[in-house]
């Protein structure tokens, strides 16, 4: 699996776990809905700041974003 897909996944199971939608997110950071969409589909390369920005909004430090558990 890519660094992509790792985090794409991660990024979507902690939004689902706060209980936020794309367009919730997507709202919050200011990052587009379709570019949101392509990060957690692993079809994007999110720079460190969209990467920060987002962790910052789903309340974990960037590290988290990395974490593959499976």
């Amino acid at each position: 699996m890519t660094i992509n897909k790792i985090v794409g996944k991660r990024i979507k199971e902690l939004r689902m776990y706060n209980g936020l939608t794309r367009h919730d997110l997507s709202q919050l950071t200011t990052i587009s809905y379709t570019y949101l969409m392509n990060v957690e589909n692993g079809k994007a390369n999110p720079t460190i700041n969209i990467l920060k920005i987002i962790s910052t909004f789903l309340d974990v430090e960037i590290k988290e974003l990395f974490i593959n558990e499976w």
